[in-house]
């Protein structure tokens, strides 16, 4: 009954329900939760991301891909912070194989986001991703990396100039250079 609220046209009664099934023990939908991450009220959207993290639900990384992909700037730093929380170098993996097939731009914005909202977590997983065998997502690990310029990068970076990939070999050089 309360996750049907989560809908309501009220934000006031949006943030009342996020705030009753924090203090409730059980499965939250982590689809509507996700969804509320696109919410214009920010303080909603903020308890909608202390849901979400909360509730760490197995299936929260399938839905917050769309949210990831969105338009809006700010339901995608949202997502980020929900991984900033909870995502691992696999979770960070699912998301870019996920948008893969997506326009570039698409791609980009995830990336771009990823890259200066991401944590420590994300961080870790772009370093750890560097050397993946899915071309695209070592291509997304290098753009997080270009924009992050974290020192731990230096000798992957230097490494993935003899990548197979000539971009992620150009986008190294590039990282460096900055």
């Amino acid at each position: 009954a309360l996750q049907a609220q989560l809908r309501d046209t009220n934000k006031f009664i949006r943030q009342a329900v996020l705030n009753a099934l924090s203090r409730l023990d059980g499965n939250v939908d982590p689809a509507i939760l996700c969804d509320l991450l696109r919410d214009p009220d920010v303080e909603t959207q903020q308890k909608a991301i202390d849901a979400v993290v909360r509730a760490n639900h197995p299936d929260t990384m399938k839905y917050l891909v769309n949210v990831l992909k969105d338009e809006n700037e700010e339901a995608r730093r949202a997502a980020v912070e929900v991984l900033n929380a909870i995502g691992t170098a696999q979770h960070v993996r699912f998301l870019l194989q996920s948008i893969k097939d997506d326009d570039w731009w698409v791609r980009s914005r995830a990336a771009d986001a990823l890259a200066k909202i991401g944590g420590p977590r994300v961080i870790e997983a772009a370093l750890e991703l560097i050397r993946d065998q899915d071309e695209e997502v070592r291509r997304a690990a290098i753009e997080i990396l270009n924009q992050t310029r974290d020192e731990r990068a230096v000798d992957l970076l230097i490494e993935a100039t003899r990548d197979s990939d000539w971009w992620v070999r150009e986008r190294a050089v590039d990282a460096l250079a900055e």
